[in-house]
């Protein structure tokens, strides 16, 4: 059978979401994710990763560009 919960979980959300972390388990683990991903950050995109980004941003745009024309006609007429 299980024990009680570990010390770094607080009591169940009150919003019934289950256990949450304590304030000072959450600090630690930010600090700690941050020092694992602040050298990721620094790292240059791969140039075909950054071509693929470019070219879903543009289509985004085409898409909501299409969406606003549609809303305007549907509008007029």
């Amino acid at each position: 059978m299980a024990g009680p919960a570990p010390k770094a979980f607080a009591d169940p959300d009150p919003s019934g979401g289950g256990p949450c972390l304590d304030a000072a388990t959450r600090e630690r683990l930010g600090r700690e994710l941050q020092i694992l991903y602040d050298p990721v950050l620094e790292e240059e995109l791969d140039p075909r990763l950054a071509a693929l980004l470019t070219q879903l941003d543009q289509d985004r745009e085409a898409v909501r560009e299409t969406r606003q024309l549609a809303t305007r006609r549907r509008s007029r007429g």
